[in-house]
């Protein structure tokens, strides 16, 4: 079999371009294992006016529960910014981010924007899905929310309690974008935004970026705490259909391309049972031969889409 990359994407049409995969990870294990810094720019904020980007985020390491973690304290002025992006680029149309994060003790003063995670456009940083907690009426009304940047937030009041863990969430699923907030079991779901990109506004290439925010307290500075534990981004498969990824890698990559087919292929000439999945009148089921029955069930999920 031919599995040379370079042919794979001279073959795919401008409709179905070569992704790679939206995979990450950063466990903040007392050090960094990406490059994170402010390359692209941070994405710009409203916080009843313009933000003002104050740099890198300080942070010092913080086991807690057992869990080796970054904790981002940070003394900020009214509408300062502070952040880092990753220098790995996601690269696909499906694709999730889920963070796990704790939030020590929001008071009268540790409040507002105390944790802010983004999906940033890598070909333009004013494009951005996001997922923020914040502690407004100095953390007596005590927020969490989503925003896209064609569409305003959208907060609702999450009571989230001290010293306790969440995963917040950003999904993209072709124009489809959420903002989810889960418990830390990562399935009992607290809280989901949902927005529809315009066509074509996302160029299908991203970079994560986490940071804190103060909104306009009455004073001239007030900290922002949250201890991190991990940051994770996976693929979201596209169908049963979705086997391949660029170079023909035999792994899901959230798009339906030459790639999957030469994953099939290889499958069914070396007689993976994988492979077996049709049988007589081309119904969905193995019948422990490899012939036109298992290609036609194939053919069929690959063109039945996402």
């Amino acid at each position: 079999m031919i599995r040379a990359a370079a042919t794979l994407c001279l073959l795919l049409t401008a409709s179905a371009p070569c992704f790679g995969q939206f995979t990450f990870a950063e466990e903040f294990n007392g050090g960094l294992s990406n490059t994170w810094g402010t390359t692209p720019s941070f994405p710009q904020l409203d916080v009843a006016g313009p933000t003002t980007f104050v740099g890198l985020p300080a942070h010092t390491d913080l086991t807690l529960d057992g869990a080796q973690t970054f904790r981002f304290t940070n003394t900020l002025a009214p509408r300062n910014l502070t952040g880092m992006v990753a220098a790995p680029t996601l690269i696909g149309p499906r694709g999730e981010v889920t963070a796990r994060i704790n939030t020590l003790t929001q008071d009268g003063t540790r409040i507002d924007g105390f944790f802010l995670m983004m999906l940033v456009d890598a070909q333009d940083s004013t494009k951005w899905l996001s997922t923020a907690f914040f502690g407004s009426n100095y953390s007596t009304n005590r927020l969490w929310g989503g925003q896209a940047s064609f569409a305003a937030a959208s907060n609702f009041a999450q009571n989230y309690t001290n010293d306790t863990w969440y995963r917040p969430q950003l999904l993209v699923n072709g124009r489809i974008l959420r903002a989810s907030l889960l418990a830390d079991n990562g399935t009992t779901l607290l809280g989901q935004y949902e927005f529809i990109a315009p066509e074509g506004y996302f160029s299908g290439r991203w970079n994560i970026a986490i940071g804190q925010y103060m909104g306009t307290p009455n004073a001239a500075t007030y900290m922002t705490d949250v201890a991190v534990d991990w940051v994770r981004a996976e693929t979201l498969a596209c169908g049963t259909a979705d086997i391949g990824s660029a170079g023909a890698a035999a792994e899901p990559d959230g798009i339906l391309d030459n790639n999957d087919f030469i994953v099939y292929i290889d499958r069914f000439f070396s007689s993976d049972p994988r492979a077996d999945i049709g049988s007589v009148g081309a119904t969905h089921s193995a019948d422990g031969l490899f012939d036109n029955n298992d290609f036609i069930v194939y053919i069929d999920e690959f063109f039945a889409g996402c």
